[in-house]
């Protein structure tokens, strides 16, 4: 069941617009800090930070319903 859980995870992600997708796997996946992301990325801390949070907004819709509380993701 953790199994089928975390593949429901994964594939909500990478089916994620491309800027909210990067930022989402290197943070969480790859476990980079945001200043980290921002100059691999080129982009502004805040941004990384903004598309965090959006990105992680859009999980939480498609995942509205599940029997998983995804909400978790932003207490990393």
């Amino acid at each position: 069941m953790q199994q089928f859980q975390n593949d429901e995870l994964v594939q909500n992600v990478m089916g994620l617009p491309t800027k909210y997708r990067e930022v989402i796997v290197l943070y969480y996946f790859e476990e980079m800090r945001t200043p980290d992301i921002a100059e691999l990325l080129g982009l502004k801390d805040s941004t990384v930070r903004v598309r965090l949070s959006r990105g992680l907004e859009k999980l939480r819709q498609l995942l509205k319903g599940g029997d998983q509380d995804w909400t978790s993701l932003t207490d990393s």
